[in-house]
């Protein structure tokens, strides 16, 4: 199993912490990468588990069959989630919070990173902290459960924001290494122009969750766009990769549609890369979890 992969920087988490007891930091990152398998472990070569929606676009056409244009920007089964804009579903009242999460995973969905990991963050602190009392609090809540791309401009009435925090995005330090603690979610945007680029592409930036130090003792992250988790340097690497790869076809039809925004040939070679410095971040609020995991 995958998890037995982590497991060994794991253990190295829990010395490094000097923990004598499993502590909620501990169970959480574990939850999140617990959550993380499952979710690539349904991706499989059938239409099932969360997609992107270009990648279930290749796998359908392939198959002749189109993507409805309106799944897009996302779809989830609505008997569960409505969706009432691009990549944003709101939980439908009376619907058990952990029971609708749980069903995007086991059927088909079309989320993105920024979907997902709020989904992961929601499953996770159920997992810490008991799926009832999680259900308990959500419908007791007076703010809705939303799924939002762009966990930044979420709406800021969300109970996501009951076990997060914004924060100011830090700078990597001297050693290159990026002042942020296990569990906090890093965005690493690409290019500020790539969906001129790729209009239809996947890689406008990774929302990724920060897990400690590897076996190796570097600082990684987990997120939706890749099942093994990455130095940073490997998502700026893979980031820019994806912005000067070649048209995909989706891509290319786009641009048949609407000439007018065919991109430029090459990039501008001195605009501002925005990987490095990240865009957006938030922290769990452990207090809030842990009052409700008490």
């Amino acid at each position: 199993m995958k998890i037995q992969r982590y497991f060994f920087a794991f253990l190295v988490l829990y010395a490094s912490y000097g923990f004598t007891e499993t502590s909620l930091v501990e169970k959480v990152k574990y939850a999140i990468i617990q959550r993380f398998d499952e979710i690539h472990a349904k991706h499989t070569e059938e239409p099932k588990g969360i997609w992107y929606s270009n990648y279930l676009a290749t796998l359908l056409d392939s198959r002749n069959l189109p993507l409805p244009q309106e799944d897009w920007t996302g779809y989830c089964d609505n008997r569960f989630f409505e969706k009432i804009d691009a990549w944003t579903f709101k939980l439908r009242p009376g619907v058990p919070a952990t029971q609708a999460c749980q069903h995007l995973i086991d059927n088909l969905s079309i989320l993105e990173c920024g979907t997902v990991t709020q989904l992961v963050y929601y499953l996770a602190i159920s997992d810490v902290v008991g799926k009832e009392v999680f259900d308990d609090y959500v419908a007791k809540s007076e703010k809705p459960l939303y799924i939002a791309s762009y966990v930044d401009r979420a709406p800021k009435y969300s109970l996501f924001h009951d076990f997060l925090q914004q924060v100011q995005i830090p700078s990597p330090s001297k050693s290159n290494e990026r002042p942020v603690e296990v569990g906090q979610l890093v965005y690493f945007r690409n290019y500020l122009d790539y969906l001129s680029r790729h209009p239809t592409g996947s890689a406008q930036g990774y929302n990724s969750i920060y897990l400690g130090y590897n076996a190796q003792g570097e600082q990684y992250y987990i997120a939706f766009w890749n099942e093994k988790p990455k130095k940073e340097s490997e998502i700026v690497t893979l980031l820019q990769k994806k912005y000067y790869a070649s048209l995909d076809r989706w891509d290319t039809q786009y641009f048949m549609q609407y000439p007018e925004r065919k991109r430029e040939t090459d990039a501008d070679p001195h605009h501002q890369f925005f990987a490095d410095k990240g865009i957006y971040s938030y922290q769990l609020k452990w207090d809030a979890i842990e009052k409700l995991q008490n």
